[in-house]
């Protein structure tokens, strides 16, 4: 199989460990073995293989850490390992140094990463999404993810992220944004009116459970394509701003559990497309 370039056993029932010997497929450039019953560890010989542009690995059962070298392979496009038992930091090189000068998707969800996202993730210039979601990463959401230009999903939800929303500022940058996933970190602070310089064809904000403060900006109204709002479990004080009357597309929005206040806004009335509202415990 010297010269084998796809290898795709999606979706059987295989199991035992990935053997090191896949090294050796050097003209491999797509891997892909997703839903089976593979356990043990990424080998490192996996980073041998230098033309390698997909490689997807969901819902197994590997383990141990992701190696450093896969992150080195300059023709990656595509790197997934959602869903299975990896642990680990994620590389402070990451997309440093022109490493993953072309990725453009990366899914890392649903595993047990921890540590900080790297700084230099930022650099990853052609990513179009970024799905961390469900690890244990902790410390501050990077401040220049808007170097992202690209970006179309960036999913951080359930991990242990702070941030002084900085970073939402820095995502006005990227103009093909629709999907902002951030809830159930412990974020903390108030929502900037710079959220009303995000990309007007975002269609989905969830921010629950970051304990949010202060009120919710007017600026809001400024993303026309929303269709999904929801900023449920946290301390957002306040009216309910009026300008909200201008999300025509909006068919969700969240608001329960917070410290709302003042008379049920009227401009709820406005959104005729709306299949969804929750205010409760306010």
């Amino acid at each position: 199989m010297s010269s084998l370039q796809e290898l795709n056993l999606w979706s059987n029932k295989f199991t035992g460990n990935l053997t090191k010997d896949v090294g050796n497929l050097t003209t491999l450039t797509v891997l892909a073995i997703s839903e089976n019953y593979m356990t043990g560890f990424i080998p490192t010989e996996i980073g041998q293989l230098n033309r390698l542009k997909s490689i997807i690995s969901e819902d197994n059962n590997l383990s141990g850490s992701i190696p450093h070298d896969l992150f080195n392979i300059s023709t990656l496009e595509a790197l997934s390992f959602a869903g299975n038992a990896l642990s680990g930091v994620l590389p402070t090189t990451l997309c440093k140094d022109e490493a993953l000068p072309i990725l453009e998707y990366l899914f890392l969800c649903q595993n047990s990463i921890f540590g900080p996202i790297p700084n230099s993730i930022s650099n990853c210039s052609h990513l179009r999404i970024l799905a961390l979601y469900g690890n244990k990463l902790s410390g501050f959401i990077p401040t220049d993810l808007g170097n992202l230009r690209l970006l179309q999903r960036l999913e951080l939800f359930s991990n242990n992220l702070s941030s002084n929303l900085d970073f939402i500022t820095s995502l006005s940058n990227c103009r093909s944004l629709n999907r902002l996933a951030l809830s159930n970190n412990p974020l903390y602070g108030a929502i900037p009116p710079s959220i009303g310089n995000l990309s007007s064809s975002l269609q989905q904000i969830y921010a629950a459970g970051c304990k949010l403060n202060g009120a919710i900006p007017v600026q809001i109204a400024n993303l026309t394509s929303l269709m999904t709002l929801d900023l449920h479990d946290n301390g957002l004080s306040g009216n309910i701003p009026l300008s909200i009357k201008h999300l025509h597309n909006l068919q969700l929005l969240n608001l329960g559990a917070n410290m709302l206040q003042g008379p049920f806004p009227e401009a709820i009335c406005y959104l005729y497309n709306l299949n969804g509202i929750a205010i409760r415990q306010n």
